[in-house]
């Protein structure tokens, strides 16, 4: 099981590999970008077929084509036409100059455009870069193309030598892919095709790294949000299994937290990842818990969604499944005392499941008597500088020691005035 409302896949991972040109392959790159893949093997599978793509520069930077044009053209091949191809249509053609001018119109915008993209695909991939198994895909891709014959109506048109009679024969084609269903996986291949193209660009433009996934390290230097314009870089490690994260509010917290899971949640999709260097286990649970609302409509109040998110993921772990979770400002929905106490059993509890990895950020610096072997500890550096709160959001070992809420209590000059004030 995985839970991953709170990296926003649609609205914000989706926003960063999105160069689709067309509906059906932004809803395919969706379905890449929502499905974590199941085995290390997969993931570098993926890993290789996107390295291909990045090695074909040439593609990366020519693929295009216009929506309308393309809307045009994969209506006129899919769509079902009843039509029969017989005396009546070919007089049809033959005696109403409209209607025989807008089919020649459809036919020879098809004809271009399969000519164009074809010659993309010829000329701009080098097929034996990938996998083989992908490489197979493609050829199929290519053999669809050559149905057409594209050289010889591209040179009718050119000559302006293009006739009803050729009209006959490319509509007999269509008719003959469309009922063996080649056209059907033709564009399924296509829409995975640019889906995976699609990423690779935004890789190439962002200048993300693969991450090695299947050790038993967990180690990310130069971690980042891509959605940030100058984001700050952090490195961070991990010995133990619990990762504490300490730091005023506006310290970072949340950022970094988000960071890490889409770092590790893309590195289950076979992609790259916003960072300089990175290496961690294969997770085969993955649940990330940082925007927390109250389920109003269920009657669950905050304090309750914490609990049974925790639940989720322990019992995976209980269960021999590797976890990696991320639980931001833990148990904030109750009592600081029965926050101490239960966070406490909480990291202790979950140290013990050596195959998981937990990230939690609290403001509890209680936290700090426990045993360390349980966990690492690390903040969110913040300065005072001239009495205002100066937040680098750089990554530290230890604890945050800075006490913002009473310093932004004190520069607002409420210390004075509640003491002052006696009436």
């Amino acid at each position: 099981m995985t839970n991953l409302n709170d990296l926003h896949i649609e609205s914000d991972i989706l926003g960063i590999f999105d160069n689709t040109l067309n509906a059906f392959t932004k809803n395919r790159l969706i379905d890449i970008l929502s499905a974590p893949l199941e085995s290390v093997e997969e993931i570098n599978r993926r890993q290789q077929i996107l390295k291909a793509f990045l090695a074909n520069k040439k593609l990366l930077e020519r693929y295009y084509y216009n929506r309308l044009d393309f809307h045009d053209i994969q209506t006129l091949l899919t769509s079902s036409d009843d039509t029969k191809i017989n005396l009546r249509f070919k007089a049809a053609l033959f005696f109403h100059n409209d209607r025989r001018n807008a089919t020649k119109g459809i036919y020879i915008q098809l004809i271009i455009f399969l000519q164009q993209q074809y010659t993309l695909l010829s000329n701009f991939v080098d097929f034996s870069l990938f996998p083989s198994a992908y490489k197979q895909e493609l050829d199929t891709l290519e053999r669809y193309f050559l149905n057409f014959e594209l050289d010889f109506f591209s040179n009718l048109i050119r000559e302006k030598k293009f006739k009803i009679h050729h009209l006959i024969i490319l509509k007999k084609k269509i008719n003959a892919l469309q009922q063996t269903g080649e056209t059907e996986e033709f564009f399924e291949r296509l829409f995975t095709f640019e889906s995976l193209l699609s990423i690779s660009q935004s890789i190439h433009k962002q200048d993300f790294i693969f991450p090695n996934v299947g050790d038993y390290v967990f180690s990310i230097n130069g971690v980042y949000h891509p959605l940030l314009t100058n984001p700050i870089r952090n490195n961070i490690t991990l010995d133990k299994q619990v990762a504490l994260i300490t730091g005023s509010n506006m310290a970072g917290k949340s950022t970094f937290l988000k960071s890490i899971g889409i770092c590790v949640y893309l590195g289950h999709l076979g992609v790259a990842i916003p960072a300089e260097e990175a290496e961690f286990p294969f997770f085969q649970d993955i649940y990330v818990y940082i925007n927390h609302t109250d389920d109003l409509q269920r009657g669950y109040s905050h304090f309750i969604n914490e609990i049974k998110s925790l639940k989720e993921a322990v019992q995976a772990a209980s269960e021999g499944s590797p976890v990696f979770a991320i639980f931001d400002e833990i148990f904030k929905g109750t009592n600081m005392n029965d926050a101490l106490d239960i966070t406490r059993t909480t990291v202790q509890g979950l140290a013990r499941f050596s195959k998981s990895m937990f990230f939690i950020s609290t403001h509890m610096d209680e936290l700090k008597d426990m045993e360390p072997t349980s966990f690492s500890s690390y903040f969110l550096d913040c300065k005072v500088e001239n009495g205002i709160p100066a937040f680098s959001y750089r990554l530290n070992e230890g604890w945050s020691s800075v006490q913002i809420g009473k310093l932004l209590f004190k520069n607002e000059g409420l210390y004075d005035m509640l003491q002052k004030n006696k009436g």
